[in-house]
This record gives C-alpha cells, structure tokens and sequence, in this order.
C-alpha cells in the first residue's frame, strides 16, 4: 500500500461521518439501479417460462406461401419445425347432438397437421396428438359439460360447419364463446376417432376441439408456422433473413415469445422501444442526481485535504498522485457503497415482485398464467451484475474527474497560503437593516457568514436547489399522470346486466331475486363521437358540431374539444336523476335546478317527474319555462376532467341549454340538452360511472329511452343494469344462468369488477414504480443536503472557536448556525421554486395531446417540500453542531496547524 493510498483510507477513517453519508448515498443510486435492472430483467425471464405456454412454439408465421417456399424452410438448418394450418373458415365451427345448452354444445375447430399441433399443444394431455382428418384432440371441458364419458380411442360424431351473424347487414364469423343471437351453418356430418384429451390448451383456448388434416388435401387458406432451432437474442435477425431470402410477405411475428428472449427489435415493438427508452430516461436521473450528490462529498472532501495535499506536492508529489489520491477514494467508497447498495436492491426487488408478483397471479391478468399462484422469482445472472457494478462504477467516476482535477493542480504555496479561500470586499458583506432588528446579532453574523462562504456556498445552495427541482418535479409527474390516466376507475357496482328494451322491467325484478345483489340500478352510456371517421378509417355520421362551441369552455380549457371528440352520455334511474338535483342545487321538492335553469321538469300532462315515473309510462318532456326543447332529455353536465377536485372549472354557464343532437334523428340517440352543472364529488357514485378523462352528461334513464324509441327500432334497444355484488364471480354465473333460462333476449352479463381487478393490479404496478423511484431519489436528495450541511459545519471548526473567543456562547452559536441554514433554504427556495415551475411546464407541454387538463401549480407540494428542506437543513445542523459542541476553543484554533 503506497503512501496516496494510506493517507486516503486515514482521511476516510476521520472523516466518519462524511464516509458515511456518502457510501450511503452510494448504496441508494446503486440499489435503485439495481432494483430497476433486476426488476425488468427478473419479469422478463418469469415471463420466458409462460410465453411458450400462452403463444406456442413458434418463432413466426405466414400467410400463402407455395410448395416451394414450403419445402426450403423445412430444409434451413436454422428451423427445427414446419407446421401448416388449415384456416378454412367454412368449416371452424361445430355442434354436437347432446341434450345440453347450446353455450356447452358450440364451439370452434382447429384444423391443422401434426407439425403444428406440436407447436401449438402446450399443456398436459392424455393420448397422442392426432396426424389425419380422421383424428381429434378435444378439451375435457367439452366434454364435462356435455356429460361424455369418453377416452382416447373413442369416437365422437358432430356437426361441422361454421357460427356466424348479420350485423348491419353483413354475415361476421363468429369464434370464441357462445352467443345469444348467432345462428350455425351446417356443412357435413363428421365422426373421429378421439386421440387425444386436453387439459386446458391456453394457445388454442377458443378451440374446444383440434383436428388433423391429410397430407393430400388442400387447404384454401394455409398458413404456415416456423419453429426456430436456436430462438434467442438473434431470432429477430433469423427472421428478417429469412423472409428475404425466401420472398415471405405477409409474416407476423411471434412478439410475445421474442419478448421473452430478447430477441425483439425496437422498431417491431413500439412498447418495449418505450419500455427501454423510460429506464434510460430513469437511468439518467438517477446518474444526474448521484453525481451531484457524490460530487459534493468530493468536492467536501478536497477542500477539507488542500493543506495536506499542497504539503505532499512541497516532497515532490506529482499531479498525477494527487490525482489517484482522489479516485483511490472514490474506489474505496465504492467497494463498500456498491456491495451496500446492490444488497439492498436485490433485496427490496424479491420483496416487490413476490408481492406485486402475487397480485398478477392472484387476478389472472397474465393469460396462460390462470391458477398460478405465488410470487414472481427474483433473477440474477452475472451480466446484470457486471452492468450494474459498471454503471455505478462509472457514476462515481464522473463525479471524482472534477475534483481530481482540482487536485492535481494544488501547489504548496497556494495551500499553505490558502489563498483558495474566499476573499470579499467589505461593501459585499453589508446586510439588509431588517436582518438586525428580526434575527439580533446573530442573524447578521449568520448573513454575513452566508455571503463569505463563497464557493461552499454556492454548492450548499446548488445542492439544496438541485433536490427541490428534482423532488418537486417527480411528484409534478405523479400527480399528472393521475390526472391523465384514464384507466384509474372507482365503479360502485360489481357487474352489468342487458337484455331487450322490452324485458327491462322484468330483468330488473329478477335481478332482484338473484342471491348475492344488494342493489340494482340503471346504468348505461351512449357516445356523441364528433370523429369525422370509425375506427376503421371510414366516412361516419356525426351528431351536429354545434355543441364543440369554445365560449362555453372555461379559461384553461380553451383546447378541449380539439383534443376530445367525444360526449359520454350516461343513463340513470329517473328517481336518482330527481334526487341529483336535490342534492347539487337543493331545490326542495326535486323538481328543478338552481337559478331558473330548470324550474320543474313536468311531463305534458303537468305532472312532475318523480311523479309520472309511478306511471305506466313516461312521456314527451318539457321545461315548465319552455327552457326544455321538445323531445329533448335534460341533461346535468359533469363540471369536471380528471375525477379530482380542483380550483379550475371545465365549464362555464354558457353551456346552459346547449344541445347534443344529431341532424338526422332515425336510427340515433336522440337530442340532451343541457340544464345544469354539477361539481365533482367523490363520494357521489354517479360521478363515478362517468369516464374519467371525458366530457360526460348524466341523463334519466326512462326518459331517455322513451325518446329514443322513437327513431329506434324498440327491438334494437337494450337496457342494461348496473347491479351490486360483493361476491362478483358467483353472482355474475347466476345472472348468465337465468338470463339463458327465463327467454331473455339480446341479453349479456358482463363481470366488470373482474376486469377492474386487472386493471388496478396494472395501476399498482404503475404506481409501485413511481412511488418508489420518487422514495429512493428523495432518499439520495435528503442524503445530499445532509452530507452537504454537516461537512461544511465540520469544516468550520476554527471559525467557531474563533467565535467562543470573543465571547458567544455555545447558544449563540447554534442560532447562528440555524439562521445560515435558513438563509441557504430561502435563497434556495427563491431559485428552485421558478426553475421547477418552467420544467413543470415543459414537461406538461412536452406530452401534447395525451394532456388534456389545464396547467396548475400544486401550491400543497410546494409548501410541503419548502418546510421538509427547512426541516431537514435544520436536523443536520443540528446533528453537525452537537459534534463540535464540546470542542476546545484552543483545540479549534490549532486546527489550522495540524
């Protein structure tokens, strides 16, 4: 060990608090680096396990290909297996003759040879997969629900032809599950051997039964499936020789499965191109942030050595030594804080994938993952650890180049001279007069010491400056990305049931009767899309543009509807409508809105709404001061974007009897016109029905209907109810048995707190990174200022000697010291707090269209991190003067001698 190295490990030894903080400020970037690299990497090797099972053994597939094109991929030594569907939709359905629903007797056949069937049979199986027409493999669920006791070797007869509908006049295949109006087309009668018995084929999860075909027939619509022999990070590039080299045209790729091995270009997978991009992103931040932090340990650290290095360049120390000095210690730093860091990364990622891990599983939201339970495994491999201990190797670096070089250029006159402190003129150092008389004299020394600190400082400031920016700007992110995430969804009720317009009163007493519904309610939504095409890209109707008016917008809303071509309409029960007014404008007896808007809405016979309701019928409405258009449904506008509350109103009052309507009223919804506004509230369950992130009306249901059936078919309508249902699974199972059994038509019943769960496990998931990532950098911010703080307290021992000298006492000094700190957050607040607002702005305006909300300062965060800076300034002031407390006041002023 040479004599550089021996005083760097000496002067981290006394120096333990400093080492310390910056090993722990070490440990923190790394372990956030590590827990991003081992998080992503671990879900994608989990992921690797299923994707076979999920999408099959295939690497691509394409559509046409010749004999000839045929014949060459089996023959590449690059493909280990060729496989061929049958995709003749003339014969994918199929009926059996059982005495059972025609839900459990329908269903899809897949028709290809044993090459594919090998590729696309992933789960466990009894017998052996079929290889000719005359063979089957058939899911046991088909058979349990149609009561057959049958074995491999049986035979089974049934109809094979094709499902399909009419919709707008049009024949749709149908595949997937049953439904209520589809019809079948018989095309022959079929009876096969049953060679295999299924357990539950993910890959062919919308086939109940697949059959082989013989090598001689010829398929009218074949598509070919290619199996890789060596499918890793190279299979991409595999892929794209081979459509080249053998003219392939229409070819998809199996993304899921190249995902899973790395093998995805980022110009074929748009998300995962993204996916890379946010960590590099998020990668840099946490460089940025590190660097900032470590440098000021460094730049602490060379300030606090400049005596001693000057001393060794009077004994013939090279630049070149003073400079190893500096990175021998940030090497030494390292080989704890990285160690440190990877430790608690690792360990916190296991943690938060067995957790998050088993709420994906526990929803099923993973296809091919259904009754998987558990966690997901955490992964290591020494790759990821080298580009980790890499990645922080060189944060540490960087932030040692500066102060190495600063170093390296200390000369012995200048160190003993020090004339690299602060040197100011006196009119610098005057003070404003308040000072005095708020903070006495301790507020002026602390002011003046403020000011003469010169280049520490400046970097105590920096540093404080820096994490606010830093702190306030990710909580900026979060808190927008509420905002725009539409898919953040509070429903009050566990499930919708639909049925014909004309069975809604009966559908409604039923659901009643259903065990397990504690409410039932109308709940529906019809769309005004302003879009000039479908989602196909084709010419449609549009209701009449009149409403898209910018003066009934509100300031910061000016863009709206350039942004939003859509008005949700949605539907609730009369009785609630009435009951909404109520309580939004408290009118008494419930029968108008507030400030004349609408003084009763009155059916034309005079009755008052809730009124007519107990009636048979509802008829035409108006407003009693013919404020109500005829045949137009009255409509409360929500005045609300993003499902919180703010400051910022969508809507102004001129949107008061603006109509939603369309030119020609056959066949469409018919006209709401606007005649109030109700602010959010959270706790209104209605609120919650409307999408967030839209324009949304809430309308009476039977009203409503009564119009629209008018200008529609009365058999085209549905009436759908949102029903209450704790125990949402087994409920929703009982609604479909007695929707199937009672002779409902057009009816559906749809499991949305299913779905929810999968869409908040997503949300968690979202929200777990987020939160996280902002923790861990506040953690290396705070860490920042602390190390920062103290140093330079520590640093001044003479200075505070020189103080007690003259007479202040311990007292004075510590209020002293908290009135610099204060100094150092206020002027920091004053810098950080403009910079954050412009990098706010810029974020807010650099996602575009995706924003859609107006921009708002978050005063709430700004004063919540305002008073944590000064909290945390204070504590380690606090912490730094209790080391110096006790210090001699001779001891101090030697200090500089030692």
């Amino acid at each position: 060990m040479n004599i550089i190295t021996k005083l760097t490990l000496r002067h981290l030894i006394q120096n333990k608090k400093r080492t310390v903080v910056t090993i722990l400020g070490i440990a923190i970037s790394t372990a956030l680096i590590t827990a991003m690299m081992l998080g992503v990497y671990s879900f994608f090797c989990f992921y690797s396990g299923i994707s076979m099972k999920i999408e099959g053994n295939w690497a691509f597939f394409a559509k046409d290909l010749s004999e000839e094109q045929n014949q060459s991929l089996k023959n590449d030594p690059r493909v280990s297996l060729v496989g061929i569907r049958d995709y003749n939709l003339e014969k994918t359905g199929f009926m059996l003759g059982t005495d059972t629903k025609p839900r459990f007797k329908t269903g899809n056949i897949y028709h290809a040879d044993h090459n594919n069937l090998i590729q696309m049979v992933t789960c466990d199986y009894e017998g052996k997969l079929p290889e000719n027409a005359g063979e089957i493999a058939v899911e046991e669920e088909l058979l349990r629900e149609n009561g057959l006791d049958m074995k491999p070797g049986d035979t089974l007869s049934f109809t094979q032809g094709y499902r399909y509908k009419y919709e707008l006049d049009e024949m749709v295949y149908l595949g997937g599950g049953y439904q209520s109006n589809e019809l079948f087309e018989e095309k022959s009668e079929e009876t096969c051997v049953i060679t295999a018995i299924l357990h539950g084929n993910q890959v062919t999860r919308d086939y109940k039964i697949l059959r082989g075909t013989d090598a001689e027939e010829k398929s009218t619509d074949p598509i070919t499936f290619v199996t890789l022999e060596k499918c890793d990070y190279t299979a991409d590039f595999q892929i794209e020789d081979m459509i080249r080299e053998y003219g392939l045209t229409k070819v998809e790729k199996n993304s899921e499965y190249l995902l899973s091995v790395f093998a995805i270009s980022m110009n074929s997978h748009s998300a995962i191109a993204a996916l890379f991009r946010l960590m590099g992103v998020a990668l840099l931040v946490v460089i940025g942030v590190s660097v900032i932090l470590i440098y000021n340990a460094f730049a602490m650290s060379l300030s606090e050595k400049v005596r001693y290095l000057g001393m060794l360049a009077s004994v013939g120390a090279t630049r070149q030594q003073k400079r190893f000095g500096i990175y021998m210690e940030g090497l030494l730093l390292g080989l704890v804080g990285i160690p440190l860091g990877f430790g608690f990364g690792a360990a916190g990622s296991g943690i938060t994938l067995h957790v998050l891990g088993s709420k994906i599983l526990a929803v099923d939201m993973l296809t091919g993952m259904s009754g998987m339970r558990g966690g997901i495994p955490l992964h290591v491999s020494p790759l990821i650890i080298l580009i980790i201990v890499v990645i922080a190797g060189i944060t540490i670096f960087i932030s040692s180049v500066i102060p190495a070089v600063k170093a390296s250029r200390i000369m012995p006159v200048e160190a003993i001279c020090s004339s690299r402190d602060s040197r100011l003129r006196a009119w610098k150092l005057k003070t404003f007069p308040g000072i005095h008389s708020l903070f006495g004299v301790e507020g002026k020394m602390a002011y003046k010491n403020f000011k003469r600190n010169g280049g520490k400082g400046i970097l105590i400031t920096l540093s404080i400056v820096v994490s606010v920016v830093m702190l306030v700007n990710i909580m900026y992110f979060c808190d927008l990305f509420r905002k725009v995430n539409s898919y953040e969804i509070d429903l009050p009720f566990e499930i919708y049931a639909t049925a014909s317009y004309a069975d809604k009163d009966r559908l409604k007493e039923d659901l009643k009767t259903v065990t397990g519904v504690n409410d039932v309610y109308a709940s529906d939504m019809v769309e005004f899309n302003f879009a000039a095409k479908d989602e196909n890209g084709n010419p449609k109707e549009r209701p009449n543009s009149s409403f898209l008016n910018p003066e009934y917008l509100s300031k910061g809303y000016e863009e709206l509807f350039n942004k939003v071509h859509a008005v949700n309409v949605v539907l609730m029960d009369d009785a609630e409508f009435v009951e909404l007014s109520k309580k939004m404008y408290g009118d008494g007896d419930g029968t108008g809105l507030a400030e004349g808007t609408m003084s009763g809405i009155e059916s034309t016979t005079g009755n008052s709404l809730d009124e007519s309701m107990q009636k048979e019928s509802t008829s035409d409405v108006a407003l009693a001061e013919g404020t109500l258009s005829d045949n137009a449904v009255p409509g409360i506008i929500l005045n609300n974007y993003a499902h919180k509350a703010t400051r910022k109103k969508v809507f102004n009052d001129n949107i008061v009897g603006a109509k939603l309507y369309y030119d020609n009223p056959k066949n469409n919804p018919p006209a709401v016109e606007i005649v109030g506004l109700a602010d959010w509230d959270k706790n209104n369950k209605y609120f919650n029905m409307c999408p967030k992130n839209s324009i949304s009306v809430l309308v009476p249901a039977d009203v409503y209907y009564e119009l629209a059936s008018k200008n529609i078919d009365s058999a085209e309508l549905t009436y759908t109810y949102a029903v209450e249902a704790p125990n949402h699974e087994e409920v929703a199972e009982r609604i479909r048995e007695m929707l199937e059994n009672d002779g409902y038509q057009s009816y559906s019943c749809y499991d949305v707190a299913r779905e929810l769960q999968v869409m908040m496990t997503v949300l968690t998931l979202l929200k777990t990174v987020m939160y996280g990532f902002t923790i861990l950098l506040s953690l290396i911010a705070a860490t920042n200022i602390a190390n920062t703080i103290s140093t330079g307290v520590l640093m001044r021992r003479k200075e505070f000697a020189m103080f007690r000298s003259v007479g202040m006492t311990n007292g004075s000094v510590k209020k002293m010291l908290f009135l610099e700190t204060f100094f150092y957050g206020f002027f920091a607040l004053i810098i950080a707090v403009p910079v954050s607002v412009v990098i706010s702005l810029i974020m807010y305006h650099s996602l575009g269209d995706m924003v859609t909300v107006p921009f708002e300062v978050n005063l709430p965060t700004y004063i919540f991190v305002s008073l944590g800076v000064f909290a945390l300034i204070g504590l380690s002031m606090l912490m730094s003067t209790s080391t110096i407390k006790n210090d001699s006041i001779i001891e101090g002023l030697r200090e500089d001698m030692s």
